[in-house]
């Protein structure tokens, strides 16, 4: 036991993952896309907290994107930039 305690991997191995564990509820948040993410950073600050971020980044909403409307060429065909499809005749794109 003592030659563990006096390991330095098994300390740097011990910060790392303590370190992972702490930052976990915004990691979380972050793969989820949770709207409100200042919030989840806040509670995890403080300590006594940490177990609400936690419960916080599996139980608030994710953001909704809003698909963006394509402009569409006179064929049908989305404009992909360049010239304009309806000026520039059979040259375009």
């Amino acid at each position: 036991m003592n030659a563990l305690a006096n390991n330095p991997a098994f300390w740097l191995a011990l910060i790392i993952g303590l370190a992972t564990l702490y930052l976990l509820p915004i990691v979380i948040g972050a793969v989820r896309k949770a709207e409100p993410m200042s919030v989840i950073i806040i509670l995890t600050v403080f300590p006594l907290l940490w177990p609400a971020a936690l419960i916080g980044a599996f139980m608030l909403p994710r953001k909704r994107y809003q698909p963006v409307p394509q402009r569409c060429a006179p064929g049908g065909l989305p404009h992909i930039g360049g010239a304009d499809v309806t000026t520039s005749g059979a040259r375009g794109l």
